[in-house]
């Protein structure tokens, strides 16, 4: 791994040391996790699956030489022990693994720079800000920094860097900036929660004061994910480094609510589902440890001959047909003896007697139906020709003319359709039943201020004689209006007399019962 320290600009000499935040939640890693392979598998032991789902790491930077982001060890350091070593290291816990306090687990297992290198040839923004969320992921893990003032100098030429190689992209400038901004946030917010950051000069100049002009990014960070989120497709690749920054330790404001953590879960799953959605990147296994043990099928054959099997079959057969035979037999003589001796014992003779006729049932009373009384009730109307009365087995439709009723690109009804709509109200208002008026137009297309479709006219023009049916009703909740525009023609669209039979108001009377 030497040749992969000098591609990031924060390593130390000798540090062999790496944090990956894996790309592939709830996922077996490639190779294997299980016993005998995979990375850190060893000998009958698993990994268990993650609970959160982890985001790749950030990608590598371009190789050059001396980084001056590198911190020179003291000539009486102690070596840092192999991988394999025993000994802790501050901010470590049991067995060498890195623990974030308060934050979710991240192993040295890897190079940050090598789980990442796929991810960064698909997005220039998380390409670009590789050395710095590199240097997130270092500070958040370890313990303390001889030098605060130094690194936050290298720092800051760093973010000018990180702006330099943008500039040389396709990416936007407002991205460019929402970019520049949260990494400046989770730069001060990492550093000022490790033990050396709050007493540091980046208490009083962080990333977000020297460069945005703000003492405190946690609040504007949020929002800014809530305005890219608003447009994923466009802003997937801010996105994606925002899902960074919150997995490597960004939490703002929602480090010191009750339940910020939780919270901040929350909102970080939200994210990676939305990622997920834009590039359709799925799990494939839903358990890391789903796939059974391989072992060689043994058909029964193999265990018992197959003629012990036919045999015992044909013995177990003929016992049973055996004993069902003498079971029957026991108890046959002494049923035919009692089905012998049943009367009667001669022939038998049935009478029929043919009833008389059952008189005529009487006529059923003439009741008057509801169409019929609105019918009767409007047949002046309907005789001009202004309504027209339909029935089916749900409802009673009674249909107004459109010419006439309402001006061209107008909702308002006409005082001779005032009276009609007088009169179909006094009908309405004795027959029980919701009544739902609905407003249909031609298929000619309007374009106004007012109206700016059919849908809106059909709306307007039921709403006008739905407001002078209310009056009318004893009960006006009975009234309800829809719109239906061209969608429910009467006849065809292309004819001028088409085009007018479809330009029409139904007042429906809904029967009770349907």
């Amino acid at each position: 791994m030497a040749d992969d320290d000098n591609n990031d600009p924060f390593s130390e000499p000798g540090d062999i040391d790496r944090t990956v935040i894996r790309p592939t939640p709830g996922r077996r890693p490639p190779g294997g996790g299980g016993p005998g392979g995979g990375p850190g598998g060893g000998q009958g032991r698993a990994a268990p699956p993650p609970r959160q789902p982890a985001p790749p790491p950030p990608p590598p930077a371009a190789a050059r030489g001396p980084s001056p982001f590198e911190e020179p060890e003291p000539a009486d350091a102690p070596a840092r022990p192999s991988p394999g070593g025993a000994r802790a290291e501050p901010g470590r816990g049991e067995g060498g693994r890195a623990t974030a306090g308060g934050g979710a687990t991240a192993a040295p297992v890897g190079d940050i720079a090598e789980s990442l290198a796929e991810r960064s040839r698909h997005n220039p923004i998380v390409a670009a800000a590789a050395p710095l969320l590199s240097l997130i992921a270092r500070l958040r893990l370890g313990g303390t920094h001889r030098d605060p003032d130094a690194l936050r100098d290298r720092v800051m030429d760093e973010f000018e860097s990180f702006n330099r190689r943008l500039k040389t992209t396709d990416v936007p400038e407002d991205q460019h900036r929402t970019a520049h901004y949260v990494l400046s946030a989770t730069m001060d917010d990492v550093v000022l929660n490790t033990p050396w950051g709050s007493g540091s000069i980046w208490a009083r100049e962080g990333m977000t004061v020297c460069f945005h002009g703000e003492a405190y990014g946690g609040k504007r960070f949020f929002n800014l994910l809530k305005r890219m989120s608003d447009n994923p497709g466009r802003n997937g690749r801010v996105l994606e480094l925002i899902y960074l920054c919150l997995s490597l330790g960004f939490e703002g404001e929602m480090r010191v609510l009750d339940r910020g953590r939780s919270e901040h879960r929350r909102t970080r799953d939200g994210l990676y589902r939305l990622l997920a959605d834009i590039r359709g990147e799925l799990p494939e296994d839903l358990s890391p440890h789903w796939r059974g043990v391989t072992a060689g099928h043994r058909p029964v054959s193999s265990l018992i001959p197959v003629w012990v099997i036919v045999s015992a079959t044909a013995v177990a057969l003929v016992l049973l047909y055996l004993g069902f035979a003498w079971w029957l037999n026991s108890d046959s003589d002494d049923l035919y003896a009692a089905f012998a001796g049943l009367p009667p014992t001669g022939a038998i003779v049935i009478e029929q007697v043919t009833p008389p006729p059952p008189p005529p049932p009487e006529p059923p009373p003439e009741v008057e139906t509801q169409v019929e009384r609105v019918r009767g009730f409007l047949e002046p109307e309907i005789a001009e020709g202004l309504v027209n009365v339909l029935e089916n087995a749900q409802a009673i439709t009674i249909r107004l003319r459109a010419r006439g009723m309402f001006e061209s690109a107008s909702a308002t009804v006409s005082e001779r359709f005032s009276e009609v709509i007088r009169r179909v109200g006094l009908a309405l208002n004795d027959e029980p039943g919701t009544v739902v008026v609905e407003g249909h137009t031609d298929s000619l297309p309007i374009r106004t201020v007012r109206f700016p479709s059919n849908f809106d006219l059909s709306l307007a023009r039921a709403e006008a004689v739905r407001d002078q049916l209310k009056p009318l009703l004893t009960d006006p909740s009975r009234l309800t209006v829809e719109g239906k525009a061209a969608t429910e023609p009467i006849a065809d669209n292309g004819t001028p007399e088409g085009r007018e039979a479809n330009r029409r108001t139904d007042i429906i009377l809904i029967k009770q019962g349907t």
